[in-house]
């Protein structure tokens, strides 16, 4: 469910990026103007990182930097966000 609701959120966004940044306290993922990790504890960071590993190893978004902080959706990505039915 999370993983669809990112690439869903992630193809509304008019710039069709993911924002992965890290910080010491934990860190932000960000599209469409949203910040999806709400809560800074290692259970919800290790939630919404593993949501983001999972798309980019379906091949439904890819790292567009070497620090992987930086996601756009892929052709493949677009068609399966375009199968999801409303969240």
């Amino acid at each position: 469910m999370d993983a669809k609701y990112l690439l869903k959120e992630c193809s509304k966004d008019s710039n069709r990026y993911i924002m992965r940044l890290g910080y010491m306290d934990g860190i932000d993922i960000t599209m469409n103007n949203k910040n999806i990790v709400k809560e800074k504890n290692p259970r919800e960071i290790a939630k919404w990182e593993a949501v983001v590993k999972e798309l980019e190893l379906l091949e439904l978004i890819e790292s567009i930097n070497y620090k992987r902080e930086i996601f756009k959706i892929t052709n493949k990505g677009y068609a399966v966000a375009d199968s999801i039915k409303n969240i």
